[in-house]
């Protein structure tokens, strides 16, 4: 009797045991997929490159007075869930990117919806309008007009003002603006660059700009015939994916400013790049120190 009561005991044991083990097994299972997922979801193995393409891009097809170049920066994978955004963080990067632009206050702001920017002048009577925003999925971006020289041939746009306001933008990225904005980092973010063909001249006529004002060396030429294209994806779309946040200037603004130039019929340009972006690292070394 003894003896049969301890066989029943092991096997109670043995049986309490596996069951014990497997759980503990699938705990371990559940928990690893998990934090797999975790992982996935949060950009340390794979970025799946959809927050920058989200919401309202503006591209302009001639409707304002003014050329306008559109930068905008979104993590190089979606967050689990949309963030609250901390005003103060929104309105230093405004106020940093594009300083002198904007008033203080913003135009709309609600933390979980949209913090937006907005300030329009009215050159030879027509409404010029810009904006900046962030919204909670981690999108950043800037609309600003640029100044042009107007030529017999027809507007001449000035490409290190662009590479200035990309300049400006990343580095408030390195400087730990999402961070600040929405308490959250973003290891890699992806860059989109547009720039509006056209201008309105007030008379119901649409004036495209005819070439760029290079800071140093030119490109060695330019196609004939090429006209600036209104593309809602924007320039450097795929080389500028996936850019370490504490990058340096060169890793956001070459990609970026290589394929608009060659999207715009330019070639042998890498010097002229050269010379575009060493316009932008004396004002970012200041930045940096301020």
């Amino acid at each position: 009797m003894t003896i049969l009561v301890a066989g029943i005991v092991a096997v109670a044991i043995g049986v309490v045991t596996d069951l014990l083990t497997g759980w503990a097994r699938s705990a371990l299972r559940s928990a690893a997929n998990l934090a797999r997922g975790h992982v996935l979801r949060r950009g340390s193995v794979v970025d799946d490159h959809m927050t920058i393409h989200s919401g309202w891009i503006r591209v302009d097809g001639g409707h304002w007075p003014s050329f306008h170049v559109h930068v905008r920066c979104a993590p190089s994978l979606h967050w689990e869930a949309p963030c609250r955004m901390d005003r103060d963080g929104v309105y230093r990067f405004v106020h940093r990117v594009a300083p002198g632009v904007f008033p203080h206050e913003a135009d709309y702001s609600v933390p979980d919806e949209l913090i937006r920017f907005a300030s329009a002048s009215e050159p030879d009577g027509e409404i010029d309008q810009v904006f900046a925003c962030a919204t909670p999925t981690g999108v950043l971006e800037v609309s600003v007009a640029l100044e042009h020289r107007d030529t017999d041939a027809g507007p001449i746009v000035p490409v290190a003002a662009i590479a200035r306001t990309i300049g400006n933008f990343q580095a408030e990225i390195a400087s730990g603006a999402f961070d600040r904005i929405y308490g959250a980092s973003a290891p890699r973010v992806d860059w989109f660059l547009n720039l509006s063909p056209s201008i309105a001249r007030g008379d119901f006529q649409q004036s495209e700009w005819v070439d760029i004002d290079f800071p140093g060396r030119r490109p060695g030429g330019r196609a004939s015939g090429m006209r600036p294209p209104a593309d809602v994806r924007g320039y450097g779309r795929t080389a500028s994916q996936s850019v370490s946040t504490a990058a340096p200037i060169d890793d956001a603004a070459r990609p970026l400013l290589t394929d608009f130039l060659e999207r715009n019929g330019y070639h042998e340009i890498d010097g002229a790049v050269d010379d575009i972006i060493d316009t932008v690292r004396p004002s970012q070394t200041q930045r940096a120190a301020s």
